[in-house]
């Protein structure tokens, strides 16, 4: 592979196992974009999901994405009763965005 290859942002997960312990989740490197994170985690494929980091080897930059991701699964999430269905999700979104701004998403999509 070349650096070409590598310049790019790409997207890891850090979740929570059950013991307690933290690890980032395993991504086929196809799948570590923004697009598929979002993805994993609103289809609950990633869970107890703690940060969200991009990062650039190449330009050599990394960030906590973990709000922005969190807003798009939000956006995604709600159903049609405007209500956020699945535990694990809503407590990344309520962590991420925090408890008032998930129930405001949810009675805006009702009203």
């Amino acid at each position: 592979m070349t650096d070409m290859a590598f310049d790019r942002e790409f997207y890891t997960v850090l979740c929570r196992y059950y013991d307690g312990q933290l690890h980032f989740a395993e991504l086929a490197m196809k799948d570590a974009t923004e697009d598929e994170v979002v993805l994993a985690i609103a289809s609950g494929q990633l869970e107890q999901v703690v940060a969200v980091f991009s990062f650039n080897p190449v330009e050599n930059f990394s960030r906590d994405v973990t709000e922005d991701v969190a807003r798009a699964v939000l956006a995604q999430r709600l159903d049609d009763s405007g209500l956020i269905d699945g535990a694990n999700v809503r407590e990344f979104l309520e962590n991420a965005l925090g408890c008032r701004a998930v129930a405001e998403a949810e009675s805006e999509v009702v009203s």
